[in-house]
């Protein structure tokens, strides 16, 4: 795989992969050298008309729900050539349910620490002493990230924040949501997770045993979340 863009349709060009040269804000705020000296260009490469035709329902999904997914392709001949076989359909109605019991556990359960960047309706505070510290080194790794030392500044922000999140959040929450009924798992598993990903402002993600069905009669539905910590490794 050559690059990662944007799928989307543009007018006069039909559907193409979007992408930019040039250094990354990531790659400038870990330090790493820029090599294209400041250039960067929006290409927009063709997807190879096969692909188009033969997932032709996916592609139109994407016109639907106005969404640009990220995806990595290969560019062959001046086309790019991209794999959709491990992608399904985000229109699929499972998946759709989980997006929204997703956003009601955002919305209501979720909780964030005070030193949180990100906070939603759930704040727990830390400690004055500890909250300066987290802003100490915030403010070391932030001031310093295009220096040769930025990847160890932001480890350091990492495993006191990681530390913060042991010490004041459940290893485990069991939320309720309105009593769901859905029929493929799978998707509807998808569809939990993206929300709460892409809340961004999440410190767990779904347990392997996630969704936990109630007796008949009963209003709810339970969905199982764990504490979700990566330590920070520098390669």
């Amino acid at each position: 795989m050559e690059k990662i863009g944007v799928i989307k349709y543009v007018e006069n060009k039909g559907w193409v992969i979007e992408y930019t040269t040039g250094q990354s804000l990531w790659d400038k705020m870990k330090g790493l050298p820029d090599e294209t000296n400041g250039v960067s260009e929006t290409i927009y490469v063709p997807i190879l008309k096969k692909i188009v035709e033969e997932n032709l329902d996916w592609f139109n999904s994407l016109m639907i729900t106005k969404r640009e997914p990220h995806k990595m392709f290969d560019l062959v001949d001046g086309h790019g050539v991209i794999n959709l076989k491990d992608m399904f359909d985000i229109t699929e109605l499972n998946y759709q349910l989980g997006l929204y019991v997703g956003e009601h556990i955002v919305m209501k359960y979720l909780p964030n620490l005070s030193t949180d960047s990100l906070k939603g309706n759930i704040v727990i505070d830390v400690t004055p002493e500890e909250a300066a510290e987290h802003e100490r080194l915030n403010q070391e790794w932030f001031s310093h990230y295009m220096a040769d030392d930025s990847k160890q500044r932001f480890k350091l922000l990492r495993d006191y924040a990681d530390s913060l999140a042991v010490k004041y959040l459940k290893p485990e929450l069991k939320v309720m949501v309105p009593k769901v009924y859905p029929i493929n798992m799978e998707n509807f598993r998808k569809g939990v997770y993206q929300s709460i990903w892409d809340c961004d402002r999440s410190h767990y993600l779904l347990d392997d045993d996630f969704f936990e069905q109630t007796m008949d009669g009963a209003w709810c539905s339970y969905i199982k979340l764990k504490l979700s910590i990566n330590p920070y490794i520098i390669k």
